[in-house]
């Protein structure tokens, strides 16, 4: 039995050493998906770049380097025996925009998070936080009810949403290109709430700064020009 496990050691330890050998190393790396950032720059923070053994490459540990790259939002990597791994990417998109400062626009994502720089002629919907227009770069929408809304903006009318603001304690409202304004108030119902304004915006007559509630999507309110009219 001695005799039996002293071999077993001495084999398992001489497969460690033709695994660790030259050929079985990583030397094939192919990125797909990816279109934010370049293959080059996720070989190089994969840790791939240094050629470990192919026994060494842990799927887990290249995903949690990758997560710097604000647009990566899942990573699979497939090895292929001698030599190759399979990098796939999957990115988030981006659902809003918001001004940080005065000037800087940036994407946000479908989570809230900051995808970076924006060019002026985004035609996303801004996101207005509490602060008013101008955000901070901490980063205020992450996680925020404002994002999930802009993630979620059916194609009935998504287009004409030009910005979404969230006050204080989490209320939601819509800013339309008319200019017309609908109160969603907590991000709940979505779907009774996007139907109702789907509805309002085919079938009913508004005013130029119009305000219509419709928190409680049974039970639409319209305040503004129209309704003192």
């Amino acid at each position: 039995m001695l005799a039996a496990g002293l071999l077993a050691g001495l084999l398992a330890e001489g497969v460690s050493v033709v695994l660790h050998s030259s050929y079985f190393r990583v030397s094939q790396i192919e990125v797909v998906g990816a279109t934010h950032e370049s293959s080059a720059q996720i070989i190089a923070a994969s840790g791939l770049g240094t050629h470990p053994a192919m026994m060494d490459v842990s799927p887990a540990n290249v995903a949690a380097r990758l997560a710097r790259f604000n647009w990566i939002d899942h990573v699979s990597v497939v090895t292929h025996w001698p030599h190759r791994v399979v990098i796939t990417v999957t990115e988030t998109h981006a659902v809003a925009v918001t001004f940080v400062g005065t000037q800087h626009l940036y994407y946000v994502g479908d989570q809230g998070q900051d995808l970076g720089p924006a060019p002026s002629t985004s035609v996303l919907p801004t996101l207005v936080g509490p602060l008013g227009l101008y955000g901070q770069k901490s980063w205020i929408f992450r996680g925020a009810p404002a994002a999930s809304v802009a993630a979620q903006l059916p194609n009935a009318f998504r287009a004409q949403v030009r910005e979404v603001h969230q006050s204080t304690s989490g209320s939601i409202s819509l800013v339309m290109t008319t200019p017309l304004t609908f109160v969603l108030g907590p991000a709940t119902e979505l779907n009774a709430k996007f139907v109702a304004i789907a509805s309002a915006i085919a079938h009913a007559s508004f005013a130029p700064g119009d305000v219509v509630d419709v928190s409680t999507p049974s039970e639409i309110a319209v305040s503004g020009p129209s309704s003192s009219s």
